[in-house]
C-alpha cells in the first residue's frame, strides 16, 4: 500500500475532508488504515513536502511508497481478513 495524491472526481463510497482550499477524497474502504493519521505540510530550505505520521504503520521503505499496517482484530474483520 501506498499513499497517493492525484487529482480525482467525488464518489458515492468517499469520505470528505474539506480543508481551505483543498478537498481530500478518501475511499471509504482506506478509512482503517488512516484513522488516527497526521498530515504535515513540511518547508525546510527551499524543499517543500508533505509527510505522513501514521502510528498504525510498522513498516515504510526508506522512499516512502512501500507501507504495511498494524491493525486491530475489528478493523481487520471489517477489511474482510
Amino acid at each position: 500500500m501506498e499513499y497517493i495524491f492525484e487529482e480525482d472526481v467525488e464518489t458515492q463510497t468517499d469520505h470528505v475532508l474539506n480543508h481551505g482550499d483543498f478537498k481530500f477524497l478518501i475511499d471509504m474502504s482506506h478509512m482503517p488504515y488512516i484513522e488516527g493519521m497526521k498530515l504535515d505540510y513540511v518547508r525546510d530550505g527551499i524543499q517543500e513536502r508533505f509527510e505522513f505520521i501514521n502510528p498504525k504503520v510498522n513498516y515504510a521503505c526508506g522512499c516512502g511508497t512501500s507501507l504495511t499496517f498494524d491493525m486491530s482484530e475489528g478493523e481487520k474483520e471489517y477489511l474482510g481478513g
